[in-house]
């Protein structure tokens, strides 16, 4: 079962990343790691000036 789990996990990834990889994927995936790299950023500094950072 779990193996079978695995397995149609790969396939599910692999249609999704690689099969249908489209222009609109890609813009999403790039803006959710600028919004999280933002956010570690601005909490990093934030926690450095023991106060709220904006």
């Amino acid at each position: 079962m779990l193996i079978q789990f695995g397995q149609e996990l790969s396939d599910y990834l692999y249609d999704v990343f690689v099969a249908k990889f489209d222009f609109w994927l890609a813009f999403g995936l790039v803006a959710q790691l600028l919004f999280t790299a933002r956010f570690l950023v601005q909490w990093i500094s934030s926690e450095r000036a023991g106060k709220s950072v904006v």
